[in-house]
């Protein structure tokens, strides 16, 4: 039995995924546990080839979310994967930037909560990213950052004073 495209991206077969793709595999469908896309596993492992590769296909639905309500972006940034998260961001398609997942985190909460600067940084050259985020216990981002340490913190005010 052939392997499933998630398996694919999860061991980081280029070539095996694009014989999926070329064989008419479904580039939206959902597996595992979450119910990720292969292009949420992509993004999580850092297997930034496949990424390009899955964010070509025309059928690409690329703001998905898993049964959590988490994105690409959101997988992307828990990995700590900044050069997949700046392929996500290029994408033509993406509109999902301030998703929120079940726990009411954007990928920007996300990347701050888990200290993931580089993600943090680049999600704050989005125009229009939300600043004024909060989570399901009402922390807001501005918390968040600074119990991460100054660095953090020094980012995301610098960030929301820019704005206001």
């Amino acid at each position: 039995m052939p392997a499933s495209l998630s398996r694919l991206c999860h061991e980081g077969d280029l070539e095996g995924v694009g014989c999926h793709l070329a064989g008419g595999g479904d580039v939206n469908r959902r597996a595992g546990n979450h119910r990720a896309t292969s292009l949420m596993v992509a993004a999580r492992r850092g297997h930034n080839s496949i990424l390009a590769l899955l964010l070509q296909h025309p059928g690409l639905e690329v703001d998905l979310a898993d049964d959590q309500g988490q994105t690409a972006l959101h997988y992307s940034c828990s990995g700590g994967n900044t050069a997949g998260l700046a392929l996500l961001l290029a994408h033509p398609g993406l509109s999902s930037i301030d998703a929120r997942d079940d726990k009411m985190e954007t990928a920007l909460m996300m990347a701050v909560k888990q200290g993931q600067l580089g993600c943090v940084e680049l999600l704050l050259q989005v125009p229009g990213v939300e600043l004024n985020t909060r989570d399901r216990c009402s922390q807001s981002l501005a918390s968040v950052a600074r119990r991460k340490g100054v660095g953090m913190w020094r980012l995301v005010q610098r960030e929301q004073e820019k704005r206001t």
